[in-house]
C-alpha cells in the first residue's frame, strides 16, 4: 500500500508551530541558573505555587469527568427510542 506524500504546507505548518512551542522553552532553559533549582523548588512559595497547580487540575479533571458524563448520559437519554404502545 502506497501513502501519498503530505503537502509542503502542511509540512510547513508543522514546523512552525514545533518552533512557537518551542522556543520560549529554551529560553527558560537558557535564562534558568540550574545550580539553584533545588533551593527554588524547595522555596514556600513554589510549594504554594505547585499545590495551587495539583489543586486546580485535579478539580479541573473531577469537573471534566461529572460534566462530561451527564452530558453522555443526557444526550443517550434524548436519543433512546421512546416505547410503542401495544398494537390494538
Amino acid at each position: 500500500m502506497l501513502r501519498t506524500p503530505l503537502p509542503r504546507w502542511l509540512l510547513a505548518a508543522a514546523v512552525v508551530t514545533v518552533l512557537v512551542m518551542a522556543l520560549p522553552l529554551v529560553g527558560l532553559a537558557v535564562r534558568i541558573p540550574w545550580a539553584d533549582v533545588p533551593t527554588l523548588l524547595s522555596s514556600e512559595a513554589a510549594r504554594d505555587a505547585m499545590t495551587l497547580s495539583l489543586r486546580t487540575c485535579a478539580l479541573s479533571t473531577v469537573l471534566c469527568i461529572l460534566l462530561g458524563t451527564l452530558w453522555r448520559c443526557c444526550s443517550r437519554a434524548a436519543t433512546a427510542p421512546s416505547p410503542r404502545s401495544p398494537a390494538r
